[in-house]
């Protein structure tokens, strides 16, 4: 499991409360918006395409409430996490995957034969978009909390 760390937290946090207390949401929430949308753009671009559907349902949005800014980012569409993460071996269901069987010339049960074999290998574009633009959120967070901050990602 990969572990995200901020280093400079304590002062992070302090530089949040003060914000929130000053009524200076808007900035931070405005240069999070930035930032999480940077991520899902970049998402967008290292998402496996079929059909399109599963790139088209990435959305990212920032939720605030007194205490804390949240961005998310993530598909809507429910196998999102399993293109994401890959699975183990296992039978789908029949028909399941009969429309992307047909698509790429072979049949239903083929393929979930062979993902009752070998599971499906992780496709990690969420990972991947987030990773681009580290760099990017680093800035707009700095923009926001005038502090400098850095984001290390621990796998």
């Amino acid at each position: 499991m990969a572990e995200i760390i901020v280093e400079g937290l304590e002062q992070l946090e302090q530089l949040r409360a003060d914000l929130i207390r000053a009524g200076r949401t808007d900035t931070l929430t405005g240069n999070m918006t930035l930032a999480i949308q940077a991520v899902e753009g970049a998402a967008k671009i290292h998402c496996p395409v079929d059909t399109g559907l599963l790139r088209a349902s990435i959305t990212s949005e920032v939720r605030s409430t007194d205490s804390e800014v949240r961005a998310i980012t993530g598909p809507s569409k429910f196998y999102g996490a399993y293109v994401h993460f890959g699975t183990r071996p296992h039978w789908p269901p029949p028909g399941a995957l009969a429309g992307w069987a047909a698509r790429h010339g072979t049949t239903d049960y083929l393929v979930r034969r062979a993902i009752g074999r070998r599971g499906t290998k992780p496709r990690p574009y969420l990972w991947e978009g987030f990773e681009d633009m580290k760099g990017t959120i680093e800035r707009y967070l700095d923009l926001s909390l005038e502090a400098k901050v850095r984001i290390v990602v621990d796998t």
